[in-house]
């Protein structure tokens, strides 16, 4: 693997996870399946769902600009020192878990936001759920 291609892999994850955040944060789709935070409760209503596609994305954004320093400076280093196959790898791994651990926490913390903010909304469904059965 040539070092530019090893510090672009490098640098995709959070790349991507900027982007994506950029665009739930700022031109959130409609309700959707396919993409965006998507759970029960976002999409019960349009304010859920933006809300939620707004959190969700302010909160990409802000864990994958440090995630993105760090991984171009690790790469940077990495090549620098002309690391075989096996520190590379490790690099990259280090990077993906790191990268799904922030978009996890990202996660949690936007479900854990709806909720409390759409708490009647929450309470609504699940009593309509419960008078259904």
């Amino acid at each position: 693997m040539t070092n530019a291609a090893f510090f672009l892999g490098g640098i995709a994850l959070p790349l991507v996870t900027m982007i994506v955040g950029f665009v739930l944060w700022k031109v959130p789709p409609g309700i959707n399946n396919g993409f965006g935070f998507r759970t029960e409760l976002s999409k019960s209503s349009d304010e859920a769902w933006y809300f939620a596609q707004r959190y969700c994305g302010r909160g990409l954004v802000y864990v994958s600009v440090p995630l993105l320093a760090l991984s171009a400076i690790t790469c940077g280093i990495c090549c620098a020192s002309k690391a075989g196959s096996d520190g590379k790898f490790g690099v990259i791994l280090v990077i993906v878990l790191s990268g799904i651990a922030a978009i996890a926490a990202v996660n949690a913390a936007t479900d854990q936001k709806l909720k409390t903010s759409f708490k009647e909304t929450l309470e609504k469904r699940l009593n309509d759920t419960n008078e259904s059965r």
